[in-house]
């Protein structure tokens, strides 16, 4: 039975928002920024579009990463997890679903999830990104200390 809790959401603590603006800083450096500066390096349309390019990727992280860090709330659920991973190219991406909601999970973590247990989960709510986990039993015993990700 998947369940949400009356007050879904809670105040991410000071280390849940320096993980999500790591992940902010990593995709402005690495992606948008470049995008840019190689646009301005190229004449034509092609700069142009490389720069667009740059500008689009920035807004979409600042969206996703910087109005989680803003907004400083994450979305909690008690629920059954499933466990997928996906490579496309590169690295393999891990998450967990709960409630029809597709979490990213770091490697590690993924691991040490059991699929089909029921657990506390708390994620942000735009980049979908798990900030903590427990078991939903250890709640009930009152061993109910948290897992953080980072």
């Amino acid at each position: 039975m998947n369940t949400t809790r009356n007050n879904p959401s809670e105040t991410m603590d000071f280390g849940q928002k320096k993980f999500l603006a790591t992940w902010l800083l990593q995709g402005l450096l690495l992606v948008s920024l470049p995008c840019i500066f190689i646009g301005f390096g190229i004449r034509g349309v092609l700069g142009y579009l490389a720069i667009l390019l740059g500008i689009v990727l920035a807004v979409n992280f600042l969206y996703r990463y910087g109005f989680d860090i803003l907004d400083g709330k994450s979305i909690c659920v008690d629920s059954c997890v499933k466990k997928t991973s996906r490579r496309v190219r590169g690295p393999t991406l891990y998450y967990i679903t709960v409630n029809r909601v597709q979490i990213r999970v770091p490697k590690q973590i993924w691991h040490s999830i059991e699929e089909g247990q029921k657990y506390h989960i708390c994620y942000s709510k735009r980049s979908k990104w798990l900030l903590t986990h427990k078991l939903a039993t250890s709640i009930l015993s009152g061993n109910a200390a948290s897992t953080p990700v980072f």
